[in-house]
């Protein structure tokens, strides 16, 4: 019979994957609750609500994580890299110009610094 609950398809979570979830949980709603009050919008958010967006954020970051440490592992190296993200965000072009800008602007920090 088909299970629609994906809870059963997934291992036993550790106390770290506990708390990194109730702080997601927060941190979604705090963002909602921000946007809301900036648009200002009078909405109601539910916790089912607030469950379901940090839900799938949790989900995509999880996959965004796995897709990192492949592109890594497929280039021979241990460490993730800016092109790894660029490359998990490519067909994004919006998210690429800003992590090019991003970069951009850690590489002008840096050479401040010196």
């Amino acid at each position: 019979m088909f299970n629609n609950d994906l809870d059963d398809l997934e291992p036993p979570e550790s106390e770290e994957s506990l708390r990194l979830q109730a702080s997601l949980h927060y941190s979604v709603n705090k963002i909602i609750n921000q946007v809301l009050a900036e648009n200002k919008v009078q909405a109601t958010v539910t916790p089912q609500y607030i469950h379901a967006v940090a839900s799938i954020v949790w989900h995509q970051c999880n996959g965004m994580a796995t897709d990192l440490e492949a592109f890594a592992k497929h280039g021979k190296r241990s460490v993730i890299s800016a092109d790894d993200v660029k490359l998990c965000v490519r067909k994004n072009p919006d998210m690429v110009d800003h992590l090019n800008d991003f970069a951009a602007s850690l590489k002008e920090g840096t050479k401040k610094r010196r």
